[in-house]
């Protein structure tokens, strides 16, 4: 018992090591075997989890005014690393309105510094902020 229980606390109770014997193979591997029932039910989670960029991160269902309130706060804290990161994470889920706070927070982060400057304009989530802008800038006036 003392040697089942230590498997499913992960080897916490001591003697054996932690192993892999609660770990399941990947939904790939097992679909073959699954009811067919199953096996759309896995196909849809899958294709849930491509639609969300991040699959099951904690702000997949995130408000554009947390995005928002997001988008501030990394810029209060004068590192354009946090501010790009925040950025990068929820690009894809961001309105017009987070799009121009991001824009505005990172030019007055990049005014402060010419380090900081230098960092921002050549950042890849930079890059993908103005050309997500721009389309979506061009989508709204009909183009």
């Amino acid at each position: 018992k003392r040697q089942r229980a230590s498997k499913r606390l992960g080897g916490m109770l001591g003697g054996r090591a932690p192993c892999n014997y609660w770990a399941q193979a990947p939904p790939e591997a097992m679909a073959s075997r699954m009811a067919p029932n199953m096996q759309q039910k896995l196909a849809k989670k899958q294709q849930r989890d491509v639609r969300h960029i991040g699959g099951n991160a904690p702000s997949q269902n995130i408000k554009p005014s947390e995005v928002n309130q997001r988008i501030i706060a990394a810029a209060e804290t004068g590192n354009p690393f946090d501010l790009l990161e925040v950025i990068e994470t929820h690009l894809w889920r961001m309105n017009l309105v987070n799009l121009s706070t991001s824009i505005h927070r990172l030019a007055k982060c990049a005014d402060r510094d010419p380090e900081h400057y230098l960092t921002v304009t050549q950042s890849r989530a930079f890059e993908e902020l103005v050309r997500l802008l721009t389309a979506k800038l061009m989508n709204a006036a009909g183009q």
